[in-house]
């Protein structure tokens, strides 16, 4: 599988085969700089593209909250 760029929430996430598995590189747009995630697994894209996603919730939305209301 060829490298392909999704946007999610104004962030765009760059996918490339690495390896046995895949290397996501994050672009975060508003603080510059970028994040990296990558496995070993070979149809792994799917639970990578997932981490990706509720790793850029967290960094919009902030951590879920942990106390009873």
């Amino acid at each position: 599988m060829a490298a392909r760029t999704t946007i999610y929430r104004g962030h765009r996430i760059h996918s490339a085969p690495h390896g046995p598995g895949w290397r996501l590189r994050i672009v975060l747009p508003r603080r510059g700089g970028n994040t990296v995630l990558r496995n070993r697994v070979p149809r792994g894209l799917p639970e990578l593209l997932a981490e990706a996603r509720l790793h850029i919730d967290r960094l919009l939305d902030g951590a879920a909250w942990q106390h009873a209301p």
